[in-house]
């Protein structure tokens, strides 16, 4: 029964619109690395 209660927690997830908090970590990350080469 947990197994299946874990997995529409992700199918909710994954369904969700917009971005999820590792997404948004990783564009901030990427964009920081960017400017740090793009202002020197």
């Amino acid at each position: 029964m947990e197994t299946k209660d874990v997995a529409k927690k992700k199918n909710r997830i994954r369904n969700q619109k917009g971005f999820t908090l590792v997404e948004i970590i990783a564009v901030l990350v990427i964009l920081g690395i960017l400017a740090a080469v793009a202002i020197p």
